[in-house]
């Protein structure tokens, strides 16, 4: 199985097209979105409480996922988990759970509610597993998490 290692990161990996190719195959356009933002400046994650972490085995890419401040929101109090992916063949090994657990860890430094949307009905499970309520009434966001416990 290897070891993990989780790194905040200033650019895309390297590898991050292999990444995309794979979440296109499984019909997910947002890790090419991640790209397309990370290029053209949109969205490098660069502002004090926002990060790109990657998630790697042995050296191989397993995973990207970001934490912004919610473009939707208009509160510097809510964050959001963007483009979380993680390779199909890792799945269910707990790297994305490290993946988000890792995020969540600075988002509750900086702020009261983290926010995200899916509408893939396993992706939904997993956010449920991990304590995100579903959110029924916003187009922007299909689950949240309070933190209530803020240092």
């Amino acid at each position: 199985m290897g070891t993990w290692a989780l790194e905040s990161v200033a650019m895309l990996p390297d590898e991050i097209e292999v990444l995309a190719a794979s979440a296109r195959h499984e019909g997910f356009r947002f890790v090419d979105r991640l790209i397309e933002d990370y290029r053209s400046g949109a969205n490098t994650f660069a502002k004090p409480e926002e990060v790109l972490i990657a998630i790697r085995q042995n050296g191989r890419l397993v995973g990207v996922g970001g934490l912004n401040i919610d473009p939707f929101e208009g509160s510097v109090n809510v964050g959001r988990l963007r483009r979380l992916y993680v390779d199909p063949n890792f799945r269910g090994r707990g790297v994305g759970r490290a993946l988000v657990r890792a995020l969540e860890a600075i988002a509750v430094q900086h702020f009261c509610t983290l926010r995200l949307f899916t509408d893939d009905h396993d992706a939904a499970r997993f956010y449920r597993s991990l304590g995100y309520a579903a959110v029924s009434s916003d187009a922007n966001a299909s689950h949240q998490k309070l933190f209530t416990d803020r240092p």
